[in-house]
């Protein structure tokens, strides 16, 4: 599941030639090719590895032709903004599936959001939920304000002590990492820093499971984003 890539198309508004948007899909789409082989599809064809890698994608400022490309890397497109309230789905022998939430630099409420939707020990806990972007931890160190702390919405800081986390790092090395021009790294930087991918586990036999958080709904001009 994929949020908030952002405009990645050359010549749009917001898309220069190698931007950090475009950097981020071309990632997606590796991670769907790797996943796709892991399963056993070797056909290095969109569709197949589709079928394989079941792979959605939503962006509020999405443009036509953005879609039309996405549609021809047989990316499903979801066309209603769920404010990150996706479930995931169940499995055909009863369990869940499990699923990558692709998610780099988006907004903590977002990712608290999603992690309501799914506010269930057994799907949480399970290895079943797996987010690659920002490091959670650094929303931790940064959220400081004891109201802050309190917000009800903020599902992140809940589920700090379950959580596992490894940073993304060798995107920038030298010996074996990314070759280019100072502009590219530069918007590598720009679109994986503060990157990590992260699962949570049960800690303590004995903890008590927190309260689900609320739902975060910003509200702007009168419209529900």
């Amino acid at each position: 599941m994929c949020y908030g890539i952002g405009n990645f198309a050359a010549g749009s508004r917001f898309a220069s030639a190698c931007s950090a948007p475009l950097l981020q899909l071309a990632l997606a789409l590796v991670i769907r090719e790797a996943l796709a082989e892991a399963a056993g599809e070797t056909e290095d064809r969109w569709a197949s590895q589709q079928a394989a890698v079941r792979t959605l994608y939503f962006e509020p400022l999405m443009t036509p032709v953005e879609s039309k490309l996405l549609e021809n890397f047989r990316v499903e497109v979801i066309a209603k903004n769920e404010r990150g309230k996706r479930r995931i789905a169940a499995s055909q022998s009863g369990g869940s599936t499990r699923t990558l939430f692709y998610m780099p630099h988006c907004p903590m409420r977002l990712y608290s959001n999603v992690l309501r939707e799914n506010w269930d020990p057994s799907v949480l806990l399970g290895g079943d939920v797996v987010f690659l972007g920002n490091d959670f931890r650094a929303y931790d160190d940064r959220t400081l304000h004891a109201t802050e702390r309190a917000d009800p919405t903020n599902a992140v800081l809940k589920i700090i002590p379950y959580l596992v986390s490894r940073r993304v790092g060798g995107l920038l090395s030298t010996d074996g990492g990314v070759h280019g021009s100072g502009d590219v790294l530069a918007k590598l930087e720009s679109a994986f820093n503060d990157s990590a991918v992260q699962w949570f586990v049960e800690r303590r036999s004995d903890a008590t499971w927190p309260e689900q958080p609320s739902e975060c709904v910003h509200v702007e001009g009168g419209e529900i984003l």
